[in-house]
């Protein structure tokens, strides 16, 4: 982005109260740097600050904050996110995550190219806990390998999981600043690039990659993943050796304490305080990528007591032993290891997956009408013949003529005035002048060509395409009627399931499984050859176990049943 040419339009400065805001807009963006010395950094009567507005070679508006002639931030000009510059960064360098490269790399980025992942160092074998903190458009920090003082900065172009994923293929960083830049001029050049050996010399830790200080030589990425596919290519039925290998990829402490994290911060309203530890475990386990689980014996702790007692000494849970059992009796989403602890990808698409299958789906039955020759006339305007509506839009049409025509009787407003219309059509020949509200509706529906509408509803409110039927005449609604055979026997025999075109092998098999007993399946008498009407006969009173199936696995609700009151309850 800087490295053409820029121009400075204006140049401003802050006051103290200004200064103030700025503090903490860095501290709230970038909670690893350390506030004291920020402030060091940032002195409110001492420090002068200047933000300049500056116009980039695609045009772009930015502000640049300088402090004591020195540029530490920019941002967009319509945007609230501030970035750190690369003087900034060697003052906190470990306020972002890292990622690290050579120093043939780097030459192509201060000429303007982005951070490719082939280009990227991985510390020890690459697996899924490589980048497993890094979200996509993400800000990360550049270094050159064996120095810890970035040299760049980007956004992340895809999250840590899609670069595991990608087996380290594609574009790893959105480059946005670089040390030789442009923006980096505008400071002063004679401070250069600072030599920081280690990562102990540093306040904080960093957030994604340690650097080893000691590396030894190392096979390029693009050999391994030959390696690998040669490995797999050569040895495919060695499952044993696979999961050997992978076990030594895998780091159970941070596997245990991401799960831990994972379960404090997006599990907190299914944990019920107090909650004892083996149940808690549960949901932490819940939290563990797909086909991985933590193994306490494989970590440092070796016991889970020991794992949470040093959860309680950072502030993250507070513990209870009751009589030799253990319970977090609280939770505090406040703390920092929690607070800023993200989501992984892989735990959202299982958040996506446990969502959808949640998903509940009912039905709803809708009165319709269809307008046919005996009513075409009033419709006239709005509806034609052939139309069909919904029981309440013809209720309001009527009730718009009526008052349009001005046809409620005052003396009585449930009466309505019958005029040359109304009586042509539904009166007919009979000297009528007042009618009830409710025998005109009646008399209406009665003209029409009945027909209902049967419609799946989802609890996502998503509407769904192919999941409305729609039936000629009216809606007989589930019947269960009791048959007396041999005596004391009783058989269930279940009419109009065909309603909600359910199938009758998958309802038969379902019902046999889950009440164990003998279902058969029969066609009413007279039942014309194309039709899918069936009657199911249960033994026994079945009543209350096939509504409630009906019910909890198909959506139909009791209200569109008849004859529930024989029901035996268990």
């Amino acid at each position: 982005m800087f490295a053409k040419d820029i121009k400075i339009r204006s140049n401003n400065q802050i006051k103290s109260s200004e200064k103030k805001n700025l503090i903490k807009e860095i501290l709230k963006q970038y909670p690893l740097v350390d506030e004291t010395e920020l402030k060091s950094l940032i002195k409110l009567k001492e420090s002068d600050i200047v933000f300049s507005k500056i116009i980039t070679h695609d045009s772009s508006d930015m502000i640049v904050y300088f402090i004591d002639k020195i540029p530490y931030f920019f941002k967009f000009e319509k945007d609230d996110e501030l970035m750190p510059t690369v003087y900034f960064l060697w003052k906190f360098p470990n306020s972002l995550p890292k990622f690290y490269t050579h120093k043939e790399v780097f030459s192509k980025l201060v000429n303007g190219a982005d951070l490719m992942l082939p280009g990227v160092i991985v510390p020890g074998p690459l697996n899924l806990y490589t980048f497993k903190h890094i979200v996509k458009n993400e800000l990360c920090a550049v270094c050159i390998r064996g120095n810890e003082a970035p040299v760049g900065l980007g956004k992340a172009n895809i999250s840590g999981e899609d670069m595991y994923m990608s087996a380290m293929r594609g574009k790893c960083l959105n480059m946005i600043h670089c040390y030789l830049d442009n923006l980096w001029a505008l400071g002063d050049k004679s401070i250069e690039l600072p030599a920081i050996s280690s990562i102990a010399e540093a306040k904080n830790e960093p957030t994604v990659i340690e650097e080893q200080s000691e590396i030894t030589s190392q096979d390029s990425l693009e050999e391994k993943i030959q390696n690998l596919k040669t490995e797999e290519s050569t040895e495919p039925n060695n499952s044993e050796e696979d999961k050997k290998n992978l076990e030594t990829l895998l780091d159970h402490d941070e596997i245990l304490t991401d799960s831990f994290l994972a379960a404090c911060k997006f599990k907190y309203k299914e944990v019920k305080l107090p909650v004892v530890v083996s149940t808690f475990m549960k949901i932490m386990q819940s939290c563990c990528p797909p086909n991985i689980q933590f193994d306490l014996k494989k970590t440092r702790f070796k016991k889970i007591s020991v794992f949470l007692k040093e959860m309680q000494n950072k502030g993250c849970i507070k513990l209870k032993d009751q009589k030799g059992v253990l319970s977090i009796t609280d939770i505090n989403k406040e703390n920092d290891l929690i607070k800023f602890f993200k989501k992984p990808e892989w735990l959202k698409q299982k958040d996506e997956i446990v969502s959808k299958e949640n998903i509940k789906m009912i039905y709803e039955v809708y009165e319709l009408y269809k307008v046919d020759g005996n009513t075409e006339e009033i419709f006239k305007g709005t509806y034609k013949r052939g139309d069909i509506v919904s029981s309440g839009d013809i209720r309001q049409f009527i009730m718009n003529y009526i008052k349009e025509n001005n046809l409620q009787d005052t003396s009585n407003p449930k009466l309505v005035l019958i005029d040359d219309l109304l009586n042509k059509i539904f009166v007919k020949n009979k000297q009528v002048e007042v009618i009830k509200f409710d025998e005109l509706f009646s008399k209406i529906f009665s003209k029409m060509g009945q027909m209902h509408q049967i419609k799946k509803i989802f609890s996502d409110k998503v509407d769904r395409e192919q999941e409305t039927i729609i039936k000629k005449g009216k809606f007989n609604p589930i019947e269960f009627k009791l048959e007396s055979r041999g005596g004391n026997k009783k058989v269930t025999n279940v009419f109009n399931l065909s309603e909600f075109d359910l199938d009758s092998n998958n309802l038969q098999s379902i019902l046999r499984r889950e009440i164990g007993c003998s279902v058969s399946i029969s066609e009413p008498l007279g039942t014309a050859q194309n039709s899918n009407e069936f009657i199911l006969s249960i033994q026994g009173n079945q009543i209350y176990h096939v509504s409630e199936i009906l019910k909890n696995e198909f959506g139909i609700q009791l209200k569109h049943m008849v004859g529930l009151e024989q029901a035996v309850k268990p």
